[in-house]
């Protein structure tokens, strides 16, 4: 008996001593947890400082001039802007200035200022001389930089431009169930059976982007209209000097039209992957307009925000505080440029088909080219 009294007397000691010990230790995890607290507090702060320090130096560099060159000052704000892209965009995109688009049909877009594209996907870039023609299929975003003046012609004709290039169904890839053949059905194992399902894209269009710094601010006109055909639209911040305003035309729409799938992700989603749809049947769309808001076919609820929920203010109440015009970029612009991150197979064989048309003929002598070597 006093034996086991004082095993339990010891046993009593050791459990008081562990359960202290315990205590002691979620005591200090605490600490612990309510130092991190401020530090991460302190650092997400600086970040949002330095995007409104980055802001500002943008706008000022944007707005320096050379008085007596004004190719020299625009050729300059392009640089400007394409040093903003590059610090914002993932790096499997590369930008290129002064390129054009071209698709397998043979129409070629207009120059273009600066444009981003999937390097990793594009298997070839032609060239003629210094000059870049990228595959419409391979460009994810378009740019159009504009220094103090902004022109109806000009910009209806570049928009215009870019509107008629198409992107080709006609790529063939190996899948891990069998193989991809894009052309309105993907077909999978040697059964050729479409998917029940539709196609999630179908045909792509790169985003297309105004940076200007026009003082022109009109809510009406030609120019207004050729203005909204953008899908952002940047400039300095007349009203608030060393910031940026980054505009969505559709965002205008969606507040005229609470209940309008206008600039919402699924609105995105068919502009960007479904460019052009009226060609392909509805069995090849997934997300058509008779799906319902509830009920077994209801969109999810994620594809109805609005792009204007991904904007960053100063302040937790927008009311209060100021947006950070290039953090609410960069989260809009890499939204959308996920939305097109899968692009479509690359259609080899589009290509070239549209070299060999009769109308690309060139009248190459055989001594241009030069003749077979002889045994």
């Amino acid at each position: 008996m006093v034996k086991n009294k004082k095993a339990n007397k010891v046993a009593d000691t050791i459990q008081t001593t562990v359960k202290s010990k315990s205590k002691t230790k979620d005591k200090g995890k605490v600490k612990s947890n309510a130092s991190a607290a401020p530090l991460a507090t302190s650092t997400i702060r600086k970040i949002k400082e330095n995007y409104i320090s980055w802001e500002r130096s943008l706008v000022e560099q944007l707005q320096m001039a050379s008085p007596n060159h004004h190719l020299t000052t625009g050729g300059f704000r392009e640089e400007v802007w394409m040093s903003m892209f590059e610090q914002m965009i993932p790096q499997k995109f590369s930008i290129a200035r002064s390129v054009f688009i071209i698709d397998s049909q043979g129409r070629i877009s207009d120059e273009i200022d600066l444009a981003i594209f999937d390097e990793q996907y594009t298997p070839y870039i032609f060239r003629q001389g210094v000059i870049k023609y990228i595959p419409v299929e391979a460009v994810a975003v378009v740019v159009q930089c504009k220094s103090e003046s902004l022109k109806i012609k000009p910009l209806k004709k570049w928009l215009d431009s870019i509107v008629k290039l198409q992107t080709s169904l006609r790529g063939i890839s190996r899948i891990m169930t069998g193989y991809a053949y894009n052309e309105n059905q993907t077909y999978v194992k040697d059964s050729r059976i479409p998917h029940e399902k539709g196609l999630a894209q179908t045909s792509t269009r790169p985003i297309v982007m105004l940076c200007h710094l026009s003082q022109d601010n009109s809510s009406s006109g030609e120019l207004y209209k050729q203005i909204q055909r953008f899908d952002f639209v940047i400039s300095p911040n007349l009203q608030s000097k060393g910031h940026l305003r980054v505009q969505m035309p559709m965002e205008e729409q969606a507040k005229e039209y609470p209940d309008d799938i206008h600039n919402s992700i699924l609105y995105w989603l068919r502009q960007l992957n479904q460019n052009n749809h009226k060609q392909y049947n509805e069995k090849a769309m997934p997300y058509t307009d008779k799906r319902s808001r509830t009920g077994e076919d209801a969109i999810p609820e994620p594809l109805h925000f609005t792009m204007d929920q991904y904007r960053v203010h100063t302040h937790s109440n927008p009311a209060v505080g100021q947006e950070i015009s290039l953090l609410t970029l960069t989260f809009q612009l890499n939204q959308l440029l996920m939305l097109i991150n899968n692009p479509l197979l690359f259609p080899h064989q589009a290509y070239v088909d549209m070299f060999n048309k009769p109308e690309f003929d060139d009248n190459i002598h055989q001594d241009d080219i030069g003749q077979p070597n002889e045994e």
